[in-house]
């Protein structure tokens, strides 16, 4: 499996132990942008819809929306 350049930015950030902590979550089980925004996690859904829209050139303002409402 070829990875895309925003998944593996997601790998990179959901391998900071910091953030594993947080979220508890295992870094391994999301493998693709794709599969972090299906997750049940919120810690882990919400980084890979920051991920999916930054690549899709949305403002930050947008993303800031989404993911909060997302969150709620």
């Amino acid at each position: 499996m070829e990875f895309r350049a925003k998944d593996k930015l997601l790998q990179a950030v959901l391998k900071e132990p910091v953030l594993c902590n947080f979220g508890d979550y295992n870094p391994d089980d999301y493998l693709t942008v794709d599969d972090a925004i299906d997750a049940d996690n919120e810690v882990v859904s919400a980084v890979g819809r920051i991920i999916e829209r930054q690549s899709s050139n949305v403002s930050d303002k947008d993303i800031y929306r989404e993911v909060c409402n997302h969150l709620r």
